[in-house]
This record gives C-alpha cells, structure tokens and sequence, in this order.
C-alpha cells in the first residue's frame, strides 16, 4: 500500500490520499515528502483557481475556509477535511524548522480546531522546541482542561515542570501518563 500511495502522491487529486501518503511519509520520517503531501491535500480542497497561499493568507486574516473550499456544503465537515491536512503541514513544517510555516499553521489550528485538546498539546509542544515554557505550560492547560487524561498533555506538562526544575509537581503528570 506504502508503495501504492508513493507512486500516486505526485498527482493525487483525492484530498483524503495525499493526507494519508503525508502521515505515511511523516511516520518514516520523510518531512519534505510529507509537507509536499499535505500541500496536495490543501490543493485538492481549495475552489479553482485559488493558491494556497492565497488561501493561508485569507484565512490568517479572518477569512472563513468554508466559502474558499470545494467540497461539502456544511461547515462541520469543510473543517474536518481541512484538520488532517493542516495538522500534517503543522507537523512537517515543525520537524524541517520552518518556523514561519509551523508559527501559520499554529495559528490556524488553535483559531479553527480550538476544541481539540491534540491541537493544544501540539502548539505546547512546539513552544518547548522555541523554549517558551510559560507559554507551552498554557498550550498543555488548555490541552488537559479539554481531555484531562490526554496523554500528550500530561507528557507535556510533565516536560515543562521538569525543566523549571519542579520535580515533585512533575511527577502525578508522569504517573499518569505511566
């Protein structure tokens, strides 16, 4: 299958598999094929003729994705078909240190999924990478307030108590994650 979803990444049109090749592509550690992947799946949602940096652009300045993709007349499932894609492009875009590219894709993924408590861990994640811990400390609350037993969250806020060196505050999150 792996080989399958290689030969038809290029040109994918389907959304749904160049999201799956991108995942594929990020657990083997391919970030670029990955992040090229979820460009694709980006593409195949967007109305014709607008680019995906348009689409970015709009959406970081306010614009709602719904009136800018193709598919589904709802707005509940527009934005399930956007989170694979975005979280994907979020995911490589951290992984090859393009922070720009992690930093609008953040955003867009606390602004459009702020109910996920994936989408909280992650951005929590991605400050311990800038080493903001004040900030990733709040991603990780948000995070447990939203799925308390969320293992990212817990792992997170165990990492970031570790650091400022609260090792007896740190150590019910590890127990839970355990």
């Amino acid at each position: 299958e792996a080989t399958a979803l290689a030969q038809d990444a290029a040109c994918a049109r389907e959304p749904q598999v160049a999201a799956r090749y991108g995942a594929w592509a990020m657990q083997l550690g391919r970030h670029e094929q990955a992040m090229q992947a979820s460009d694709d799946a980006l593409r195949g949602l967007l109305q014709p003729g607008l680019e995906l940096e348009e689409f970015l652009r709009l959406v970081v300045r306010g614009a709602s994705p719904e009136g800018l993709l193709r598919y589904a007349p709802d707005a509940v499932a527009q934005r399930a078909q956007l989170r694979e894609p975005i979280a994907l492009r979020w995911e490589a875009a951290r992984k090859l240190g393009r922070t720009r590219d992690a930093n609008l894709m953040r955003l867009l993924c606390l602004r459009y999924f702020p109910e996920r408590a994936s989408v909280w861990a992650t951005a929590g994640n991605q400050s311990l990478d800038e080493n903001d811990l004040e900030a990733a400390a709040g991603y990780f609350r948000n995070s447990l307030r939203l799925d308390p037993d969320w293992t990212a969250g817990l792992a997170g806020m165990a990492i970031v108590l570790e650091r400022q060196k609260d090792w007896n505050a740190a150590l019910p999150y590890r127990k839970r994650v355990v």
